[in-house]
């Protein structure tokens, strides 16, 4: 079995989601350190001005793990990054049947930012048609004083998996003859921005993916990501 992870970050942009497609089973690592400016919190959409950032209102102590993390004003918050998402893409040709869906996660009520950021990761699952199962690392890490390869060994070992893919951003701490001595494959994917036709031009690099569902549709989008995989030992 291949298993993949991701933090789990909010709106996730099309690179999120490359590993995902080669894998059988999917884990949100969310029982490791928050960081404030980051995509835990924050994606780019692209409006009829062009690129910008929305952010969600949290609160967390120092060194505070994912999955502690609290909403502020939550529904407020989501209520204004609904109303941005609509006015940003509301005339994309695929928002009218996919717009709803997603909304679906902004009319509900939260505590804690992992729970909003799931709920939008397993719509956009639903949307994109990837069906597999998706574990979060605080239900499954039994040490959570692992770091880098012996967690993501761990993890393999809790899920039985030999194989696991990671993105680009993790070249600098594997250790793939570690993986091999525990008789585990590990494999990279180098995933390179998509482009795309949006109602305001060619699609900006590394935008949420919701960017290129709502202008060219789930499933070009699946198509254009399966394009860009560069798997690697």
């Amino acid at each position: 079995m291949r298993l993949t992870g991701h933090q789990p970050n909010y709106l996730p942009y099309p690179g999120f989601f490359s590993k995902i497609l080669l894998a059988d089973i999917f884990i949100i690592v969310d029982h490791v350190e928050f960081t404030r400016k980051s995509e835990h919190k924050r994606n780019k959409l692209c409006g009829p001005n062009g690129p910008y950032t929305k952010s969600l209102n949290t609160k967390s102590h120092y060194k505070a793990k994912i999955c502690d993390v609290t909403l502020v004003n939550q529904k407020r918050c989501l209520d204004d990054h609904w109303k941005s998402i609509s006015h940003s893409y509301s005339k994309h040709p695929f928002f009218p049947k996919y717009g709803p869906e997603l909304q679906v996660a902004y009319s509900q009520e939260y505590e804690k930012l992992v729970d909003l950021n799931e709920t939008i990761i397993r719509i956009l699952f639903n949307i994109l048609d990837i069906d597999m199962p998706i574990y979060k690392s605080s239900n499954i890490v039994k040490d959570w004083t692992l770091k880098n390869n012996d967690m993501i060994i761990h993890l393999c070992n809790e899920l039985d998996s030999n194989v696991y893919i990671s993105g680009p951003g993790a070249v600098d701490y594997i250790l793939p003859e570690k993986f091999k001595a525990n008789g585990i494959n590990h494999f990279f994917d180098f995933y390179e921005p998509i482009s795309y036709q949006t109602p305001y031009g060619i699609s900006e690099p590394n935008m949420s993916v919701i960017d290129a569902i709502f202008s060219i549709g789930p499933i070009e989008t699946i198509n254009i990501l399966k394009n860009q995989h560069q798997l690697i030992y």
